[in-house]
This record gives structure tokens, C-alpha cells and sequence, in this order.
């Protein structure tokens, strides 16, 4: 039986609901490389092309990194320091000749590995044959680790490598940050040098900037990829910044003055120790006091006693008595309890009634 308008209506609102409704799909996170070519269509524009021009390159032979690479080495000059450049692309006019680096008292080599990251260049390194030890290597930071890592975790590890196998090669390597693109955003890039200078400096290796030598306003820096530098002016700067990089990593210090000899301070001098030595005085043998009953010789109005066989003077002392001061009863009284005369040898007892002269 043929259904009616209402029915034709409502299957068409069904289809019209049914294109309108959004569809019940889960989006997953996006990756590292989706953000990098969301950022390369959504970003670019508002940075700008390089509007510089370079001339056009020359195709190279593949080495054991699986990139085009190429090495030159200059000729010796024993009055000059040999410094050995290490990096990708941006060093590709200078292994062709097509820029020069500045001369002076420094003698540059290249090696350089167009698109490669860190894992590239230190493989290209451990395998070079190079004619003699450089004086110093110089590693270009390698920007092509903002597109090939994940993280910048993953880069700064492979960065850690690269330095690692670099000064097995030279005791004297130092870092030159990596050419600022048009192509990524600016937070990235500063975020990716950080990363790659606390590297450098947790190895205490040298680490100099780049990227205020590029600013971005400047696109006539940068060719029409906006990734690599214009011949004339974005390579003269990068010729600039490595000559002065290198410069400063091999200066002689200057020779320290020699300073004046220095007078040793005077040793302190103990004062001298004042030693007290006590005096012991024997002391006199001892005299006994006369013995009364001891005999006694007259010498020249002195008397002298014979002691254990020895004679010994003896001074007078008199004492003159004053017999105003006692009284007659007095000296009575003291007559009797001590009699003024006492017993001698010849005379043992004193007759009571004897007077006193």
C-alpha cells in the first residue's frame, strides 16, 4: 500500500538530521611529526618567505650515514691553527667554494652532511680519515633534530653522543648553535637550543649562540625554503660567527704578569722564657746554745767554746742592769723563786746566806 506526503517528510528530515550529526569518532593525540606539518601549513604564513637567493648545489657521493656527504681538508700551514667544521647542510657553500671563510691565522676544514641529524654526523665523525689531529672541531648544532626526533629529550641524548665521539677525535671541541628556520615556530627552536646547550654544558663544553644573529624580520637571510641562508648576505654572517667562535676557543691568554717576589713575613719569635731558678741557701749548722758546764777560754776579750773538739767564738753581749727599777722586795721575792747564783763543778750546792754582789 503506497505510504503518503507525511511519511516521504519525515524519512527526509531522518536523512537531513542524519548528515547534520557529527560523527562518533575518538581522535587521538597528535604526533610529533603531525604537529611539525600542522605548524609548517598553519605557522609559515606568519613568519614569511626568504626572499635571498643561493646558487645552485652540487650532487654528492653517499657515505656511510646514508647521506650525501663531503670532507675537505686544507693544505698544512704550521703558522696556522686547523679548526674542523662539523655539520649539515649549512656548510654545504663552504665544501663547494661557492663562500669563503675568513682567512687570517685560522685554517678551516669541512665535513659536511646535508640533512643530517646528530646519529648522522657522529657516525660520518668516528669514520673520517683525516690527515692530521685539528687544533680544535667545531660542532654545528644539528637542526635537523627539530623534525626527526620525537622529543627533545631523544635529541639532546643523540646531541650527548655526537660530543662524545667528537672529543675522542680532539681534546678542544666547542658548539655553534644551529640557523634559526622560517619553517618552525620560534618557541620550539629556543626550547631545542636550551636543550642542546645544557647538554654542551653539563659536559663543560663551550656553547655560543646564533640566533641573535638572525633575526627573523630579516628575510632576505634565508632563501625561498626559508631553511637554508642566502649566499650574500645569511652565509656571510654564519662565515662571521664561526670565524669568531673559533677565534675565541683557540686566543692565547695572555701571559700573566709576573708578580713581585713577595718578602716572607717574619717567623714569630718566642720570647725568650724567663727561667726563676730558686736559690736554696743551706741553712747554718745548727749551734747548740752554750752549755753552762762547758769550759769557756778568754781570747782577747772573747770568749770561746769548744764544740765536739772545734773552738767557736762567741761575742760578748752585757745587758746593763738597772736596779732602780726593781725594788728591793721585788728582787727578793724573785731571788727566791730563782736564785741569781747557780751550782757550778767546783761549788754543786750555794750556801743560802751567800750574798749577791
Amino acid at each position: 500500500m503506497p505510504r503518503g506526503k507525511g511519511y516521504r517528510r519525515s524519512q527526509a528530515a531522518k536523512r537531513r538530521w542524519a548528515g547534520e550529526r557529527p560523527l562518533d569518532v575518538d581522535f587521538l593525540p597528535p604526533s610529533p611529526d603531525s604537529m611539525c606539518t600542522s605548524f609548517l601549513i598553519y605557522v609559515f604564513p606568519l613568519i614569511g618567505r626568504g626572499t635571498g637567493k643561493r646558487r645552485r648545489v652540487k650532487e654528492w657521493d653517499r657515505s656511510v650515514s646514508g647521506k650525501q656527504h663531503k670532507l675537505v681538508v686544507p693544505a698544512h700551514s704550521p703558522e696556522k691553527k686547523f679548526v674542523l667544521l662539523v655539520g649539515d647542510s649549512h656548510l654545504r657553500p663552504f665544501a663547494d667554494g661557492t663562500v669563503g671563510l675568513s682567512k687570517g691565522n685560522l685554517s678551516f676544514g669541512i665535513m659536511s652532511t646535508p640533512g643530517a641529524s646528530a646519529c648522522h654526523l657522529r657516525a660520518e665523525l668516528i669514520h673520517a680519515v683525516l690527515p692530521r689531529t685539528p687544533d680544535a672541531v667545531c660542532i654545528l648544532a644539528p637542526g635537523n633534530n627539530l623534525t626527526t626526533s620525537s622529543t627533545h629529550e631523544v635529541a639532546g641524548e643523540e646531541f650527548r653522543e655526537l660530543l662524545l665521539s667528537a672529543c675522542q677525535r680532539c681534546a678542544n671541541v666547542f658548539v655553534v648553535d644551529f640557523v634559526p628556520r622560517l619553517t618552525v615556530a620560534p618557541e620550539l627552536q629556543e626550547h631545542m637550543s636550551r636543550e642542546f646547550h645544557s647538554v654542551a654544558q653539563k659536559m663543560g663544553i663551550a656553547y655560543y649562540s646564533t640566533f641573535e644573529h638572525f633575526p627573523f624580520s630579516q628575510l632576505d637571510l634565508w632563501v625561498r625554503d626559508s631553511v637554508h641562508l642566502s649566499d650574500d648576505d645569511g652565509m656571510e654572517i654564519l662565515s662571521k660567527v664561526l670565524w669568531d667562535a673559533a677565534y675565541k676557543q683557540l686566543e692565547v691568554p695572555a701571559p700573566k704578569a709576573k708578580e713581585a717576589p713577595r718578602t716572607p713575613s717574619p717567623v714569630p719569635r718566642t720570647p725568650p722564657r724567663l727561667l726563676v731558678k730558686e736559690e736554696v741557701f743551706a741553712a747554718p749548722p745548727f749551734v747548740s746554745p752554750p752549755d753552762p758546764y762547758v769550759w769557756m777560754e778568754m781570747v782577747k776579750g772573747k770568749k770561746v767554746i769548744f764544740v765536739d773538739g772545734c773552738p767557736i767564738v762567741l761575742k760578748e753581749c752585757f745587758i746593763p742592769l738597772n736596779p732602780v727599777l726593781f725594788s728591793t722586795s721585788m728582787l727578793a721575792a724573785m731571788d727566791a723563786v730563782v736564785p741569781a747564783q747557780l751550782p757550778s763543778p767546783d761549788s754543786p750546792a750555794v750556801p743560802q746566806d751567800a750574798t749577791v754582789s
